[in-house]
């Protein structure tokens, strides 16, 4: 029996050709001990097998299929909460998995709180390592905390309550960095709960179709949060814009260089260091800068990091 008297979830699912990891998804959804939910599958007009491989799940009448032509993840989980009949969202992306005790847990722990918004802890999982993050207690997060990536930031952790929309819905300008960008604003006039359990397993993989490999993407979607920071449309003051400046230039420099544009990764890595106070937790960006003037020397260091990050002997 569904216990109507607790609120109904809306899971938003956007998907691009991700036909080897959906079902995962879905499964774990349906793996819920929380009984009062939906499914909202958003398919940004994927050209693979998507559609067939779901099909026989579609006659859950708490699942539900919408097919857009591709204008990318933000425009799919805008759509997925504008067609949402629950009181509370929860985001979770097509490649990741929740824990068969997500919903009941971020929930109550939100409704206890009194809370609109929270964000949970989760694993990361690539192909062939676990990574956790131990966290000892619960937390109201602080703009601090996510320029300085002191906690984990992904939809897929994500849940709030719906009418928190009619103010914010994620950038449909931004191909990358949009969560980011999602909760820098929410920050701007809402208090963001961090739940410490692992609600969430975050998969990770240097291959396949995943916007985070594309360098392109992410160069597009971090300028903008920086034009976004330096222009005033979050909340900071001039320390807390200095120092997301400097984060999103290393950020860039990173990103150009591994993108093969290495004059514009050392002017971005440049621009970092200039505001940066030196510390030891700058030395991969100064080897990657010394590197930028080594192309076949970067290329194989980036292959040798690649190689150590996919067994576990180095973090991202």
């Amino acid at each position: 029996m569904i216990n109507k008297s607790i609120p109904l979830v809306s899971i938003i699912i956007p998907t691009y050709n991700r036909e080897k990891t959906l079902l995962r998804a879905i499964k774990s959804v349906l793996n819920q001990e929380y009984d009062r939910y939906e499914i909202i599958i958003v398919d940004d007009g994927s050209t693979d097998n998507t559609r067939n491989i779901i099909e026989s799940y579609l006659k859950n009448e708490n699942i539900f299929y919408i097919f857009q032509k591709n204008k990318g993840v933000c425009a799919a989980r805008n759509l997925g909460i504008e067609k949402a009949n629950g009181e509370y969202i929860a985001l979770l992306d097509s490649d990741d998995e929740f824990s068969p005790d997500k919903l009941s847990i971020q929930i109550n722990i939100m409704k206890a709180s009194n809370s609109i918004f929270s964000v949970s802890n989760c694993a990361i999982i690539n192909e062939n390592q676990s990574t956790k993050n131990k966290y000892n207690n619960n937390f109201l997060v602080s703009e601090e905390q996510v320029i300085n990536n002191e906690i984990p930031l992904s939809a897929s952790l994500m849940l709030f309550r719906k009418d928190l929309c009619r103010e914010f819905l994620f950038d449909e300008e931004l191909p990358t960095a949009n969560d980011l960008d999602f909760i820098l604003r929410v920050l701007t006039k809402n208090r963001i709960l961090f739940i410490k359990d692992e609600l969430t397993k975050i998969h990770k993989t240097l291959s396949g179709n995943r916007i985070s490999c594309d360098y392109e993407k992410k160069i597009v979607g971090y300028k903008k949060v920086l034009e976004k920071a330096e222009s005033g449309q979050y909340i900071f003051n001039q320390e807390q814009i200095k120092h997301i400046s400097k984060k999103i230039y290393l950020q860039l420099g990173q990103f150009c260089s591994l993108n093969s544009n290495f004059v514009d990764g050392r002017s971005y890595f440049m621009k970092g260091f200039k505001i940066s106070n030196f510390s030891s937790k700058l030395f991969k960006y100064y080897l990657m800068y010394t590197l930028t003037y080594f192309p076949p020397l970067f290329k194989c260091t980036v292959q040798l990091g690649k190689s150590l990050w996919k067994y576990g002997l180095v973090k991202t």
